[in-house]
């Protein structure tokens, strides 16, 4: 179908075959489904997408075609015709009503001519559209497996383009490849009739008539992703590129090309819900809210005298509040607990305007254009149509200027709003088959200071520790082999070419992306539409499933990762990768059931404060973690820090010999303590310490008796080993 243009009108009228043979099931990828139920989904995603739109230009019509009326008040040759709505806006009410109507009849004489369908969809078209300029859509489906009558082809393909219509004929079971190939499911009939229907497209095409003949199959298997929403191009930005001081001294040595701008990438969200009401009368007409804002303002309390107030009297006060009407707020800006207010126009003033422009500063290598500096939809400049052969030119060789250099523009843009924004251009050139398709810069908007979380992270190649020692061997960096078993792995990995869910050679044709950007689907948008358009046909339906197919990108290609498993292992070997079971938090034995551990927000002190000795049921776990992340907070000296450290690691360890004095306490706590003692003790380049601890522990009087067996599984776990440098 043709693309709707902005405020352009459109009529679409569907033909639709639902005879008594499309009660049969002659799709191979449809087992268990008659054609007539395989292309209802099509169908109903296609109105459905229409009614959703709301679009008062965009009419729409079904004509049935071997129903068991005929409403068409025609001559012979139109029995079991019947025009089952008339070209209008299709509203949710009508859309409703279709399931019922597309229902085959239930006796096999009962048959109807697509072409005769075909005829009285040209004339509705006709009729509604008369001479006004409409975009004329007509679409047919059918298993081609009724009697049609093929006499008047060249008449038709005539009126056609001259009435200026866009037609598809779906064919449901049959497609090019059964033609000559056996299938018991194939009648001749159906073979007789595709291939005039083939025919009719060739001769068509040679009046220079367009018509496209389409296997349903191939729609079929593509019924579950969802309908993208067309988008008309508009234009955000017209006006001047210059390259020079265009408004200045040296306005005669400056250059100024006409361009036009148009968003290409922005991300699209689900639809939003609205608040309605269920009317008690009739609950299936519900009734939107509309949203009124009232504003109120607490007056502050005044203390009389003695500076105190009865308690009564103060509640009282706290319940009132005196409505404020909207014209008499005002507008401040907030300063630590206070307000800065500002006249209304002195406002207008605060705002930082300037002209609509697109002002070249200066071009930049690719190399210091970094992948984080990209943060807003991008959109194309192209040249105008004004002049196109002056604009078309000058911007072409700017383009390929920047493409030969490999330089990015760096632009001031200024767009209606007058909020002026630093962004990049970027030239872009499309050529398929050797053959130039597209010339324009890619815009994208850059970071201002302000936008940009200037953090700092450890470096990957070196470890410092507390004492300032800078360490190039440790536990917590990769070793040589580590890095070379990793790059195998991701050179394995590279899905940049495949083909069969494998790497494709170079001259493979069929090799491709996999995961494209801008080739999937979101599917969290997707299962909403779906919803809507489920439930929009059946108010009672239910919330269906995701499709497989939107999620299967979302893992890496299984016969890839099969390939790969030789590597994976041993990178996995290599660096020593294990299963870390979840933690769980401890448990109140004598209730029965599982209590989470506090995690009330306590400080350094807090965590350090306390009893030496706490039962575990009775008080709060010491957790390490938190107190090494409130130590990160200190500003302290180094030595003062130290002291801090070694307080909580010595805490840690008081903990663990509690845990052993406690007769609720089980080997595997005490185990999975250990083990995050190890962790921070390895972070903190803490070898000594926890050597000597664990030394200490495991000679504890506690290791004796139930105890007893602990030692073992400590050193079976390498819990006495520190590892590292």
């Amino acid at each position: 179908m043709a693309r709707p243009r902005p405020g352009s009108k459109e009529t679409t009228v569907f033909v639709l075959d639902v005879g008594y043979p499309m009660a049969a099931s002659n799709m191979a990828v449809a087992e268990g489904q008659s054609d007539l139920e395989a292309f209802r989904p099509y169908v109903y995603s296609l109105i459905g997408a229409k009614v959703a739109s709301g679009r008062k230009t965009d009419y729409v019509g079904v004509v049935g075609v071997g129903t068991e009326e005929s409403a068409v008040e025609l001559d012979e040759g139109y029995e079991h015709i019947s025009v089952l709505h008339p070209l209008k806006q299709f509203l949710l009410s009508d859309f409703r009503t279709l399931p019922s109507q597309l229902i085959p009849p239930s006796t096999d004489d009962v048959q109807g001519d697509i072409i005769s369908g075909l005829l009285i969809a040209l004339k509705m078209t006709g009729d509604f559209c008369q001479h006004k300029k409409f975009i004329k859509n007509i679409e047919i489906v059918s298993n081609c497996n009724s009697s049609a009558d093929f006499s008047d082809m060249e008449e038709i393909a005539a009126k056609i383009a001259k009435d200026g219509v866009s037609l598809r004929i779906l064919t449901v079971g049959i497609g090019p490849d059964d033609l000559n190939q056996k299938n018991d499911k194939i009648t001749a009939l159906q073979r007789d009739n595709y291939a005039k229907l083939q025919e009719f497209v060739r001769a068509a095409k040679e009046a220079n008539v367009e018509i496209q003949l389409l296997d349903y199959e191939d729609i079929y298997r593509k019924l579950d992703q969802p309908t993208i929403k067309k988008t008309a191009s508009v234009s955000t930005y017209r006006g001047l590129l210059t390259l020079g001081d265009y408004n200045g001294k040296f306005e005669d040595e400056a250059i100024a090309i006409d361009v036009q701008r148009f968003l290409y990438i922005q991300r699209a969200v689900p639809p939003s819900t609205k608040a309605y009401r269920e009317e008690a009368e009739d609950s299936a007409k519900p009734r939107a809210l509309e949203w009124e804002t009232k504003y109120f303002v607490r007056m502050k309390e005044e203390e009389d005298e003695d500076g105190e107030k009865e308690e009564g009297e103060k509640e009282e006060k706290k319940k009132k509040a005196v409505e404020a009407p909207k014209g008499d707020l005002k507008k401040a800006y907030r300063y630590g607990r206070s307000l800065v207010t500002f006249e209304d126009d002195e406002y207008e003033s605060l705002r930082y305007t300037a002209d609509p422009c697109l002002e070249i500063i200066g071009f930049v290598t690719l190399s210091d254009f970094k992948p984080w500096m990209l943060m807003s939809p991008s959109s194309f400049i192209v040249a105008t149509e004004n002049d196109p052969a002056v604009s078309a030119l000058a911007l072409s060789s700017l383009i390929h200027a920047m493409k030969k250099s490999g330089l990015y523009a760096i632009a001031r843009f200024v767009p209606r709003s007058g909020d002026p924004r630093m962004v990049a251009l970027v030239p872009d050139i499309d050529i398929v088959d050797g053959q130039r398709k597209f010339e324009g810069l890619v815009q994208t908007e850059l970071p201002f200071a302000e936008d940009v979380r200037d953090y700092r992270f450890s470096s990957l190649k070196t470890v410092r520790t507390i004492k300032g020692k800078v360490l190039t061997k440790h536990h917590r960096l990769p070793t040589d082999e580590m890095v070379d078993a990793m790059r195998q792995y991701v050179k394995a990995m590279d899905i940049s070419r495949l083909a069969d869910g494998l790497p494709a050679a170079e001259e493979d044709p069929e090799g491709q992306e996999y995961v494209a950007p801008g080739k999937q689907y979101n599917p969290v948008n997707a299962r909403i539409q779906r919803a809507i358009l489920d439930r929009a046909i059946d108010p009672k339906a239910p919330i269906p499933k995701l499709s497989e197919s939107l999620v299967e990108d979302s893992q890496p290609p299984p016969y890839l990762v099969d390939a790969v498993s030789d590597i994976a292992r041993h990178l996995i070997e290599v660096l020593n990768v294990k299963k870390v079971e979840k933690r769980e938090s401890l448990k109140a034995k004598d209730h029965g059931e599982g209590v989470k551990r506090k995690a009330a927000e306590l400080d350094l002190e807090a965590l350090l404060e306390g009893s030496r000795k706490r039962s575990r049921v009775e008080e709060e776990r010491f957790d390490i973690v938190r107190a090494i992340g409130e130590w990160n907070k200190l500003e302290v000296e180094v030595r003062e820090a130290q002291e801090k450290l070694v307080q909580i690691f010595t805490r840690a360890g008081e903990y663990i010999m509690n845990l052993l004095e406690s007769e609720e306490t089980t080997a595997e706590e005490v185990l999975g303590e250990v083990r995050l003692l190890k962790t921070v003790a390895q972070e903190m380049d803490e070898k000594g310490w926890y050597e000597e601890y664990l030394t200490r522990l495991v000679d504890a009087q506690g290791m004796s008796g139930r105890w007893a067996g602990l030692e073992a599984e400590i050193e079976a776990e390498g819990l006495r080993e520190f590892g590292g440098e």
